[in-house]
């Protein structure tokens, strides 16, 4: 039990949201964010909140009457958050800051009542998603435990991307003079026309109840990511004002209003035999120290000077295959000091040394969905991961929160101590974010390198239709790299698909023939059967799918094997309804692959979400 007057999460699954009380301003009587913290299990696991918000996720309290919605109980309760404290009953106003960014059911129900579900009046705030398709909104005072039955309420739907950046919502519930008036992102979008009188009472219960159930992993502080009360009606000008304030904190990717915090955790975007490459962002401009070694104390330390918030480090004069610690401090001035905390990673094994990799693609919109799919490959200790494309949905230029809130919030607590390889997807295809947040081995797309006894040729999929054709840039490139690499083992990553057996992008295959793949993607298959690329690895498709070996548009036993690893986080999709000709393993949910190489013999596995097996497959030369 927590102590009295303490919030509490009840959760069907583990939970990892944390409840931070903001300062109250002029007629607050409660201001709270919701934070979903990630991390490693185990010792790997490390505070990402900084300092003045690191808290402990509130316990379990005495059970209370929940209320089931559409006939489910909610897959996470969020409680006592305003035990002992008089909730207005004249005017009040109640304000919600919502990112609703995925596509299947979700819904919420804040609601201020009698702790048992006896009849008694409160009032509710609904919000209801069916992903892209449409989403409602309610606001009423009525009689529980059926609020949502009541007539005095005022209501809003839509089927439009209507949000701010599409996906987020302000979302503002005023009572006042016996009426009910709800605006969402500054606008006025319903309000009763007659008064009616009230029966609420000051000593209330507030309950936030998320149902989730159709996404798996997903925490209301995914959802939900402020919430105010205010004991008075709040005019269309605050209102409005406080949408541009929210606006602004997600232009920038602030994951904290009110103090100084790394908006981008430090993770390690390339590593070779001889170095390693470290990004990280903070949310104000400052200078850095970075310190590292194998072994503590850390003996070595460079200086940034140069005041910047993305900060990239490549730490020179590593020695391969060996294990090293850093950590990086950084100091934004008038006291905003915080540092990374003590992180690890590996270099580059040399030619003949075995080693394993992890392969995931299409990571975009669910950093629940990261998060898990990260602790299981972390259980795996991989050397290194590469990521197939699509790291978020809409990352360009114009989309910077989708980095900050969603990929490097899920995959950052992986990434600081496994290095990830990745390319470009559709998603980040501007490159705008993609190469501030990246410090590949040369400072353009394509790039090649080398791990152990293997070449990696990674290439951006985006430039297909004026690149991958023979005489162009990419092709010629490729070419080049294939013929005269001396690896035993070689391997191709992009993003679009040269080959899956995917419903419907490449032609309805329940009504004509598919092409079976990008035509313009196949356009480099020549290439990798001259050449005899061993794997091609792409994503796109949100899919998990393995080919027998095919050359010449036929299985092959000395053919190349392709990869589609688009199960990272993405809405899932689906496969035609006739098996492919190369078809030899499909799977149809989150999910990524493991390859381990040891001389001349690679294993490659499919595990799912959960870390299950679900294919494996032995190749020797």
């Amino acid at each position: 039990m927590a102590a009295s007057g303490q919030p509490s999460v009840d959760s069907v699954n583990p939970t990892y949201t944390q409840i931070h009380v903001l300062q109250n301003e002029g007629q607050m009587i409660g201001n709270w964010q919701f934070f979903t913290e990630y991390f490693l299990p185990g010792s790997a696991s490390r505070p990402t909140l900084p300092a003045r918000k690191r808290s402990v996720a509130p316990s379990f309290r005495e059970a209370t009457t929940p209320i089931e919605y559409n006939g489910i109980s909610p897959t996470q309760r969020i409680t006592h958050l305003m035990d002992g404290q008089e909730f207005p009953t004249e005017s009040f106003s109640i304000e919600l800051w919502v990112n609703d960014h995925v596509s299947e059911e979700i819904s919420f129900l804040i609601s201020a009542r009698d702790k048992s579900l006896s009849e008694s009046n409160g009032w509710f705030i609904n919000y209801h998603s069916k992903g892209y398709a449409y989403r409602s909104m309610k606001f009423g005072l009525g009689s529980f435990p059926r609020p949502a039955s009541s007539t005095n309420q005022v209501s809003f739907s839509n089927t439009e991307k209507d949000g701010f950046k599409e996906y987020w919502r302000q979302i503002v519930a005023v009572y006042s003079n016996k009426e009910l008036s709800l605006y969402v992102n500054g606008e006025l979008k319903g309000q009763t026309d007659t008064a009616f009188n009230a029966s609420l009472h000051n000593e209330m219960f507030l309950d936030v109840s998320a149902y989730l159930d159709k996404e798996p992993f997903m925490e209301l502080g995914n959802l939900v990511h402020r919430m105010r009360i205010y004991k008075s009606a709040l005019k269309p000008d605050q209102i409005q004002s406080s949408f541009e304030e929210l606006k602004e904190e997600v232009e920038a990717g602030l994951l904290f209003p009110d103090v100084f915090h790394f908006n981008a955790q430090p993770f390690i975007g390339a590593v070779s035999d001889n170095s390693a490459s470290i990004v990280w962002e903070t949310s104000a401009p400052s200078t850095a120290t970075i310190h590292w070694g194998n072994k503590l104390p850390l003996d070595k330390s460079h200086v940034i000077k140069n005041a910047q918030k993305i900060q990239k480090l490549k730490i020179p004069g590593l020695k391969s295959n060996t294990p090293y610690f850093y950590q990086i401090e950084v100091d934004g001035g008038n006291g905003m000091k915080m540092d990374s905390g003590l992180l690890s990673f590996r270099t580059a094994v040399e030619s003949g040394e075995p080693f394993r990799f992890a392969i995931i693609g299409d990571t975009e919109t669910r950093p629940h969905i990261n998060q898990q799919i990260s602790r299981m490959i972390w259980d795996e200790r991989p050397n290194f991961i590469v990521n197939m494309g699509d790291l978020t949905d809409g990352g360009k230029q114009n989309g910077k929160f989708q980095w900050n809130y969603e990929y490097l919030l899920g995959m950052t607590p992986l990434a600081s101590r496994i290095p990830v390889f990745s390319v470009p997807g559709n998603g980040e295809g501007d490159l705008y974010w993609y190469k501030r947040y990246h410090l590949l081995p040369k400072d353009d797309i394509p790039y090649s390198f080398h791990f152990g006894n293997a070449a990696f040729f990674m290439l951006d999929s985006n430039r297909r239709g004026s690149e991958f054709s023979q005489g162009t840039r990419q092709y010629e490139w490729l070419e080049t790299q294939l013929k005269n690499s001396k690896a035993t083992w070689k391997f191709v990553g992009m993003h679009h698909a040269p080959y899956t057996s995917e419903e419907n992008d490449y032609g309805d295959s329940w009504k004509e023939e598919s092409t079976l793949g990008d035509t313009q993607v196949q356009q480099l298959v020549p290439l990798f059967e001259k050449y005899n690329v061993d794997i091609v690895m792409f994503g796109h498709l949100h899919l998990g799918e393995r080919t027998y070996p095919i050359r010449e548009n036929k299985y092959s036993a000395d053919g190349v094997v392709y990869v589609l690893a688009g199960g990272g986080g993405g809405n899932l999709e689906d496969f035609s309804p006739n098996p492919a000709f190369f078809t030899g393993k499909t799977h149809r949910n989150h999910h990524y692959f493991t390859v381990e190489i040891i001389e001349s013999k690679l294993t490659l596995r499919m595990h799912d979400i959960k870390g299950n097996l679900r294919d494996q497959v032995d190749l020797t030369k």
